[in-house]
């Protein structure tokens, strides 16, 4: 399993063999956030890869909002969809970066749903 460790200013990427997959001055957690549910980790790495997989998500999503034959083909197989779906899922996206506590780091990484208490633990904080 991956880890990261903090050293001369740099996140530092380690594989579960101990080598170092990548290093970063910040890095970025995206994921999924609402105040009912939590969170749900999605990535996390760079800022510049996570804000891009945020983007071309959330795009993603609008599109699948406006999208009434994938509406049409859900709803036949018995899902029940609606753009507001969509649309809320897109909403729900969150990225965050920064430098932040390693172990707080790792906590999102390993402790399923953690995420989000971390986000709001940086919100009552700002």
């Amino acid at each position: 399993m991956y880890h990261y460790e903090y050293k001369d200013n740099m996140y530092y990427l380690i594989d579960d063999r101990g080598e170092i997959i990548t290093t970063y001055e910040k890095v970025a957690l995206c994921f999924s956030y609402n105040s009912e549910e939590g969170g749900l980790l999605h990535k996390h790495g760079s800022p510049e890869s996570v804000n891009k997989w945020a983007m071309v998500t959330r795009k993603k999503y609008v599109k699948a909002a406006k999208n009434f034959d994938l509406h049409k083909r859900l709803t036949s197989m018995g899902i029940q969809t609606s753009a507001t779906d969509y649309n809320q899922l897109a909403n729900e996206i969150v990225v965050i970066e920064g430098k932040f506590a390693i172990e707080e780091l790792q906590k999102c990484i390993d402790i399923s749903g953690y995420v989000g208490r971390f986000y709001e633990k940086l919100q009552e904080i700002a």
